[in-house]
């Protein structure tokens, strides 16, 4: 599963000429269905799935930064230049800004659903629920 994930990463980012908009939201599509997985196996109760779950994170997460750095150094534009390139609707047409913009949105969806889900405030220690020692 993570394998083929990160083997798909870097045969789409081989060839950037051919990383069309509906490649890519493949790609996303896929990415977020393994990290849905990954979740659920983080949430096991057995050890042994937590431990496989991170180990394959882990391999996502450098294979990732690995093809973002290649992206990079490809197009000359460091990650802050490459964000508000890709935040400019008028650098793409408007079939690729929809596919841009679902992509995000689909981002966005996932990022909210892995938040964590005990969002509840912290309780905040009164003065008077102190324990005071007197000497």
């Amino acid at each position: 599963m993570t394998l083929d994930l990160i083997k798909k990463l870097q045969e789409s980012f081989s060839d950037l000429g051919n990383l069309s908009p509906t490649a890519m939201q493949e790609l996303i599509q896929d990415t977020l269905s393994t990290f849905q997985l990954l979740q659920g196996k983080l949430e096991s109760k057995d050890p042994k799935d937590r431990k496989e779950a991170l180990d394959m994170a882990i391999q996502l997460k450098e294979a990732f930064e690995e093809q973002a750095e290649k992206l990079h150094q490809s197009v000359d534009m460091d990650p802050e230049r490459m964000s508000e390139f890709m935040e400019n609707p008028t650098n793409f047409s408007k079939e690729e800004w929809e596919a841009v913009s679902a992509m995000n949105r689909d981002l966005k969806e996932f990022r909210n659903q892995i938040a964590p889900r005990n969002t509840a405030p912290k309780k905040k220690v009164k003065r008077s629920d102190k324990i005071r020692l007197i000497g």
